[in-house]
């Protein structure tokens, strides 16, 4: 209540104002956690999670190269699965969060949906599922099943039924 009347006056409805402050929560938290794990291992980032900035820009290149590679195959299997919802009944409209943000008039929750959706979120992600997850997994299990099941909890993190298997085939 007081943070929606706080932030009414920037033209921030209460569905905005929750969706800013539980996104800085999670996204916090995991981020948060990943520093106390990796504080609490005495480790360094780029022991624990490959990062080193001599390596960035060849590394965004391949990352750039893979989404643009795996885009005729992703936007296929969108299309499928879109159909088969729609053949079923199951509502494939947007989720509420997008529905949220294009029905908010201030520009301030818009930029910082931009900046979570194209580098806060894909940051933290990466971090948990490639960087925590799947190595834990990999030493548990063969390499396609932690491959699988990083993907698929990965795609059920989102609670959005028809984005799960356009998210899954992403993240495999």
């Amino acid at each position: 209540p007081l943070a929606i009347r706080y932030t009414a006056r920037w033209n921030w409805d209460a569905g905005a104002v929750a969706m800013v402050g539980g996104s800085i929560a999670f996204q916090g938290v995991a981020l948060l956690g990943l520093v106390v794990l990796v504080r609490r291992n005495r480790v360094g980032w780029a022991d624990a999670f490959g990062l080193s900035l001599r390596r960035l820009p060849a590394g965004v290149g391949q990352g750039v190269f893979c989404l643009l590679a795996s885009l005729p195959l992703l936007i296929f299997y969108t299309l499928l699965y879109k159909a088969l919802l729609y053949t079923w009944g199951v509502d494939v409209g947007l989720q509420d969060q997008v529905r949220i943000i294009a029905g908010t008039s201030s520009g301030l929750v818009r930029l910082y949906f931009i900046f979570l959706a194209a580098v806060l979120a894909p940051l933290v992600e990466e971090l948990v599922f490639r960087g925590l997850l799947f190595p834990v997994l990999l030493q548990r299990l063969h390499q396609w099943a932690a491959l699988t099941v990083v993907s698929a909890l990965f795609a059920l993190m989102h609670f959005h039924v028809p984005s799960m298997a356009p998210l899954f085939v992403l993240s495999f």
